[in-house]
């Protein structure tokens, strides 16, 4: 038998606004599996990563949020998000759905995603955000940069939507073996996968995808504006609605313009533009 690899929180009982703040506030200290269901929510993060005094930190900013811990056999992980695990379809754009759902015939792009833990509940409604905005924004023969990619899926869509080199970024192993897959399953191949923590050493591209948590979005801000290229487009995703005036307010004194903001179940994403300071 295998040794347990990840730990299991759940939540409970647990209103539909305080599950989006904790999973935001959880993404930020390594927990990187979600899973919503009626009054309770399950939270997964790594056993290497787990820090009991981070964790205590977040559950601070909640009254009386109880909750029960376990551990997790790798061999099962599958088919606990395999249980779940449904697909995102954004207008007659895109779908992201598994190989065992039906394909979707009615949109332009059918992508194929191996469910993993990088796609929890709370990233389902900022990935899709995400993909709404690419749909009004000219990726032909463009430069990319897909940071925190986790599946790969939007490396992918932005390969389908005509990028010409796209550079995918997440400083999780797991992630990068997931994205690595899923790229094989959607034909994928002119994109190039980086295991890292910042995008320090990244060099200057057109558009940047930024699909994170507002903690990391900050620490980077002066990596978007340097990796930018004037006239460059970039994507704010995984910020909660709360986050919004703070946010923009942080967009604009590093000289970006903000173009559109969008909302999905208490989520945001934001379209923003290189702009002279």
């Amino acid at each position: 038998m295998m040794n347990a690899i990840y730990k299991e929180f759940s939540f409970s009982p647990i209103t539909n606004d305080q599950s989006d703040a904790l999973v935001a506030m959880l993404s930020s200290i390594d927990f990187d599996g979600f899973e919503l269901l009626k009054d309770r929510l399950n939270a997964y993060v790594p056993i290497t990563a787990y820090n009991e005094d981070a964790l205590e930190q977040v559950l601070s900013h909640f009254t009386d949020l109880s909750y029960t811990s376990s551990e997790i056999p790798e061999q099962n992980w599958n088919a606990i998000w395999e249980s779940s695990f449904e697909p995102v379809i954004v207008k007659n754009f895109v779908a992201v759905r598994a190989s065992f759902h039906p394909a979707q015939p009615q949109v332009k792009y059918d992508l194929i995603i191996t469910p993993k833990m990088s796609f929890g509940t709370g990233h389902h409604a900022t990935t899709a955000l995400v993909m709404e905005l690419m749909e009004e924004i000219d990726f032909k023969n463009k430069t990319i940069v897909d940071f925190g990619t986790g599946t790969g899926v939007l490396a992918i869509l932005a390969e389908k939507l005509g990028a010409k080199n796209i550079l995918a970024i997440d400083n999780d192993k797991w992630s990068i073996e997931n994205a690595a897959e899923n790229f094989e399953l959607n034909d994928a191949r002119l994109i190039n996968l980086l295991n890292a923590e910042s995008l320090a050493d990244v060099e200057p591209m057109q558009i940047v995808m930024a699909n994170i948590n507002l903690n990391v979005l900050k620490i980077n801000m002066p990596h978007f504006r340097r990796i930018l290229k004037p006239k460059g487009e970039i994507i704010f995703s995984g910020l909660l609605v709360n986050d919004k005036e703070v946010f923009i307010k942080l967009i604009n004194d590093n000289c970006f313009i903000v173009n559109k903001v969008i909302e999905r179940d208490g989520w945001i994403a934001i379209w923003a533009s290189f702009a002279t300071c």
